[in-house]
């Protein structure tokens, strides 16, 4: 499974989402169980939206913000 949202490329494998920028890993997340395409679909909107506030704030924080989260 592959999304673009606001540049953000996630790309979803059976157990994890990979989000890339500009053609760089930005993080990786693991995920508990099987990823479905209705589950993909709500993590990376959800993603893209902090992946948003975390590069109005600072480019360079971005990877900080989204390790920092709760497991999905």
């Amino acid at each position: 499974m592959e999304k673009t949202i606001n540049g953000f490329l996630f790309k979803g494998k059976s157990d994890s989402i990979s989000v890339y920028k500009d053609g760089s890993l930005l993080t990786s997340k693991i995920i508990d169980g099987i990823l479905f395409q209705e589950d993909f679909d709500k993590i990376t909107k959800k993603l893209a939206e902090e992946l948003e506030v975390s590069l109005a704030k600072a480019p360079e924080v971005i990877e900080d913000d989204i390790e920092s989260e709760e497991e999905i």
